[in-house]
């Protein structure tokens, strides 16, 4: 909003906050199994797996898009086949060295 008020909506500072602001919502995932993006919605069991839909398909543009809502998936994977995209939420889970962030939320 600054960077709009600033230097306004077709300035390359805004624009290039704007693009990023998108890519960190977009919350994508890439599912190893399957070789695709898709979007993250949920964890579940603790977090021990995740719920995701999509796949997300890349248009002519370069940015993304979901499929028509007839194509669209909605599973809950294992967090093991889940590899998370800029942004997207995490829960900090076994680590040892800095225990202390055990069951923080954080974003990649």
């Amino acid at each position: 909003a600054i960077s709009r008020q600033v230097h306004g909506p077709t300035h390359n500072c805004t624009l290039s906050a704007t693009s990023a602001l998108k890519d960190v919502k977009d919350r994508r995932v890439f599912i190893d199994s399957r070789r695709q993006w898709f979007h993250a919605l949920k964890y579940e069991n603790d977090g021990i797996s995740c719920v995701v839909r999509g796949p997300v398909v890349e248009s002519a543009g370069g940015s993304s898009s979901s499929m028509q809502e007839e194509h669209m998936l909605t599973l809950s994977l294992p967090i093991t086949d889940v590899f998370p995209g800029p942004g997207t939420p995490v829960m900090c889970q076994g680590l040892s060295e800095r225990a202390h962030l055990n069951g923080k939320i954080g974003d990649t």
